[in-house]
């Protein structure tokens, strides 16, 4: 499945739902979790190399939507979550996964 499922949460609800009840997988891909590098920070992060996370600043940039001429889409439409449902789910997705590494939790916050 590619993200955002849906634009507004009622429908990714429903997909899920629908999936659950034929007895189907699902998951979003988040191709930047492959990045070499993130891979790096997540080991080094596990291995307690950078010590005590306190903080993450996560920044993800696109330059897709600067042409005013261009297509609108679900990423336009606050509604559905806008940007921040596709370009900020990347960095969310980081911390996410690798930030919470040995505290068992993390922090999310939006801007």
């Amino acid at each position: 499945m590619r993200k955002a499922p849906g634009a507004l949460t009622a429908d990714a609800l429903e997909m899920t739902l629908a999936a659950e009840a034929a007895g189907v997988r699902t998951q979003v891909g988040f191709i930047y979790l492959c990045n070499p590098m993130l891979e790096l920070a997540r080991d080094m992060i596990t291995a307690g190399e950078l010590g005590e996370i306190r903080g993450f600043r996560g920044i993800h940039c696109e330059d897709y939507m600067a042409d005013a001429r261009g297509a609108f889409t679900f990423r336009h439409d606050p509604a559905g979550g806008g940007a921040l449902a596709d370009i900020g789910s990347v960095p969310r997705s980081t911390i996410r996964r690798d930030g919470s590494a040995g505290t068992g939790h993390a922090t999310i916050r939006g801007s």
